[in-house]
């Protein structure tokens, strides 16, 4: 009866680290990050057909 008991209790503790864990893991990947890589690409926004300018 007591074993039974004590393995609840172990069980319970368990859950208890696995989800205080996961709760410290997840606010880390809400920490917001800002990463300009735009020095990295040259863009320019072209017509699908030529303009005739002359």
């Amino acid at each position: 009866m007591c074993e039974m008991a004590c393995q609840i209790v172990q069980k319970k503790q368990e859950e208890k680290r696995i989800e205080e864990e996961q709760a410290v893991n997840a606010r880390y990947w809400k920490i917001p990050t800002c990463c300009d890589d735009d020095d990295d690409y040259n863009s320019a926004v072209t017509p699908n057909e030529p303009i005739d300018s002359l």
